[in-house]
């Protein structure tokens, strides 16, 4: 009966734990975000009021955000999702998140980041989410496209893995959790 007792409990008990766990690790990526949203704001100032390009050369090349954002982070873990287990890197970087492919760069036109001025709604604005590539969790991609998606995978690269839902960190600095849903259903500004 004792037995029996113990494993009811367990039952019960070991979702809410696990449950629990996954809320801790939501909230520590949360603050991830945060941190590199402030980040991006302080390479503003240092850069003419223009935010972090996806890349310093057109179509991907030179020097990746990640890499640019270092001097305002020191600390590569910060780029890592407590969530996420990575064994697909990009290049030799381990990134759980994604810049806005909107920020230019991508291009051989595109604008190197995005003057302060130019967005409208930075609190409406995406700045950086969680991503994966390919739908795989396991797979980094340090980007995100605009709705409805690409062969990067569904809803434009946006991983859901906390709660059926993904951080997100904003032109105005501050970050939360929205669910796959509700963030494809904001507007997306472009600024190439």
């Amino acid at each position: 009966v004792v037995i029996a007792i113990i494993a009811i409990l367990a039952a019960i008990l070991f979702p809410v734990f696990a449950k629990a766990r996954e809320k801790a690790r939501q909230s520590s990526c949360l603050s991830n975000m945060k941190q590199l949203a402030l980040a991006n704001l302080q390479y503003a100032q240092d850069y003419d009021e223009k935010t972090l390009p996806y890349s310093t050369l057109p179509s991907g090349g030179g020097l990746m955000w990640f890499v640019i954002v270092q001097p305002y982070i020191k600390n590569t873990q910060i780029l890592v999702c407590p969530s996420q287990s990575i064994t697909t890197k990009w290049g030799t970087a381990d990134i759980s998140y994604g810049l806005t492919r909107s920020t230019g760069c991508l291009g051989e036109s595109g604008e190197q980041g995005v003057a302060l001025g130019r967005i409208a709604q930075p609190a409406e604005t995406y700045c950086m989410m969680d991503t994966r590539a390919h739908d795989n969790e396991s797979e980094c991609f340090p980007t995100f496209y605009a709705p409805p998606g690409n062969t990067w995978g569904s809803y434009g690269a946006m991983s859901d893995r906390h709660n059926g839902g993904a951080n997100i960190n904003f032109y105005d600095g501050h970050a939360k959790w929205m669910s796959r849903q509700a963030a494809w259903a904001m507007p997306y500004y472009d600024f190439n």
